[in-house]
């Protein structure tokens, strides 16, 4: 009795194994034609204006877990009703990192960003800067004055 439960269990134990080896192991893996995962908002602790020229801030936060990179994107838009300058976003997105193994532990990030008229491809003066606003709203923000 014991030979049979071994000799059948062993072909369906190497069926489910080869079953479980083609299914991505990894939160972040791709496949080809998959819908890409979409980047999730990191969050924001604090917001460092570093007395520079041109200015440099310092955006410190958290990230879901040691498989994500921190990812800036920086939007310009001009004066809108309810502000009186016109504003830079930057948004700071979580962007899991492809094939890695780790644990559900939050991991501190701190990125540094300089912002340039010239590279923005801005014209000079001042600027009202939100870090990762949700509906023109944030609260890490500060004034910045581009030449």
């Amino acid at each position: 009795m014991f030979k049979k439960l071994i000799l059948g269990g062993l072909p369906l134990l190497l069926i489910l194994s080869m079953a479980f080896s083609a299914t991505p192991a990894f939160a972040g893996s791709t496949t080809p034609g998959a819908t890409p995962v979409p980047l999730k908002l990191a969050t924001i602790t604090s917001l460092v204006t570093k007395l520079t020229y041109p200015p440099q801030l310092v955006i410190n936060g958290a990230l879901p877990s040691a498989c994500y990179l921190p990812v800036l994107s920086v939007q310009v838009s001009p004066v809108v009703s309810n502000v009186s300058l016109p504003t830079i976003s930057i948004f700071v997105q979580a962007q899991p990192i492809p094939g890695v193994i780790c644990t559900q532990a939050i991991k501190s990030f701190a990125s540094s960003i300089t912002l340039d008229a010239r590279t923005l491809k801005v014209t000079p003066g001042k600027y009202l800067v939100l870090v990762n606003p949700v509906n023109g709203v944030s609260r890490f923000q500060t004034t910045v004055t581009l030449r």
